[in-house]
């Protein structure tokens, strides 16, 4: 009942019918109420009852308003409670609700009311969810020295792919070329991150991360590049991929350079072929066959252990 209250009281404050600072101090009132009481009765129940009312109250009353920075703000002290919840008790459904709610909110909000709202205030809420959602997921577990699960790392890659949609529509990229440049910093920052992962000890973090950061670097070639250049490249991505996968005994490595391979072939037979002139043909198989041969005979030298499961 007191988290209900102090839900209605902020919602009615968030559009203005009392002055500003009360706004905030009854928003603050809202989480710490949400807190105390479910921490009090150790209730994930109680916590997604008020998530659920804090959200949800606003859009109910809100009438002709639009007070984005407010609605915005809100959120984010909301997500704040959830934050230290997630910390003390790591309750996942919580964590994942507050995840997909606000994330909702937010998107729909740039797409559909992207001219209502400023651009700096889009790019701050953007990242500052995106920093509260990544310390919701591995708080808790790395600071007690925990496995972060799958359900962990998926909802980390998503909420990747979030922000980059976000940045994609408030950036407004006018071509290929410049959502390449956001494209290939995401692939970086990515396989950065599963760098770090990997001295971290957290392996299903660090294939998560690899995973989409190699992902977003092969999709780059095409945003930046075209036809057969885009082929070559590839074909030198897959080689490297492999090579690398067998030095540091990384399975994941070895099996994206498989597929790319493949994809690479196809596109050479089926589409890059069509358009080819004879000079072209004779240099994009001679570079093929080559690189097959290299593949082929690393094959050949480390067959046993292309599938196995090592150290990553």
């Amino acid at each position: 009942m007191a988290t209900a209250y102090f839900t209605t009281y902020g919602a009615f404050a968030y559009y203005q019918f009392l002055p500003v600072f009360v706004a905030f101090g009854l928003m603050l009132l809202l989480a710490v109420g949400t807190v105390y009481y479910s921490m009090r009765y150790n209730s994930q129940e109680l916590a997604v009852l008020a998530l659920v009312g804090g959200y949800g109250i606003p859009f109910l009353v809100r009438g002709n308003a639009e007070n984005w920075v407010g609605l915005f703000s809100y959120i984010v002290i909301i997500n704040l409670a959830v934050s230290f919840l997630s910390f003390k008790r790591y309750w996942t459904t919580l964590i994942y609700l507050s995840f997909v709610v606000t994330w909702m909110i937010f998107l729909s909000a740039i797409y559909v009311r992207f001219e209502r709202i400023d651009f700096v205030v889009a790019i701050i809420f953007a990242i500052v969810y995106f920093v509260l959602f990544n310390l919701n997921t591995v708080a808790f577990k790395v600071v007690r020295k925990q496995q972060l699960a799958l359900a962990d790392t998926t909802l980390i890659l998503i909420n990747v792919i979030f922000l980059y949609f976000a940045l994609f529509k408030l950036l407004q990229f006018k071509t290929f070329n410049d959502l390449a440049e956001m494209t290939i910093i995401f692939a970086v920052v990515c396989l950065f991150g599963a760098y770090l992962q990997r001295m971290l000890a957290q392996p299903v973090l660090l294939r998560g991360l690899t995973t989409l950061g190699l992902f977003l670097a092969i999709i780059y070639i095409p945003m930046y590049f075209d036809h057969l250049t885009i082929t070559i490249i590839w074909m030198l991505m897959a080689a490297a991929l492999f090579v690398l996968g067998l030095w540091k005994k990384f399975k994941l490595l070895r099996l994206v350079s498989i597929i790319l391979f493949a994809a690479t072939l196809f596109k050479l037979v089926a589409i890059d072929s069509l358009k080819f002139n004879p000079v072209e043909k004779i240099v994009s198989y001679i570079l093929l066959g080559t690189i097959l041969l290299a593949v082929s005979f690393l094959y050949q030298k480390f067959k046993g252990v292309l599938f196995e499961d090592d150290g990553e």
